[in-house]
């Protein structure tokens, strides 16, 4: 949906989503935890927000990540081909 109520409707959603995940896994969460999840949850969403109005290393900042720092692209390209060798591992 578009407009307001639809953008509304689109973060309860994923609200929802977040909460039906931590629900399935509270016993073994702690408060710290949930607390811990939901903060990343909400920066997430702010810089979804933000869209293309801010700089990437503004959007980066609240995860503690720096784009200019080679550590973070090693990182990312990792994560990557380790999807990638999963996939592959599924086509045998």
């Amino acid at each position: 949906e578009t407009g307001v109520g639809g953008k509304a409707k689109t973060e309860l959603i994923k609200f929802a989503k977040v909460m039906d995940d931590l629900s399935s896994k509270i016993d073994t969460l702690t408060p710290q935890d949930i607390t811990a999840r939901l903060i990343k949850e909400m920066k997430y969403i702010e810089m979804l927000k933000a869209g293309g109005s801010k700089h990437h290393s503004e959007l980066l900042k609240p995860f503690g990540l720096d784009a200019s720092d080679p550590k973070f692209w090693n990182k990312g390209l990792s994560v990557i081909s380790k999807m990638i060798d999963e996939l592959e591992k599924m086509e045998e």
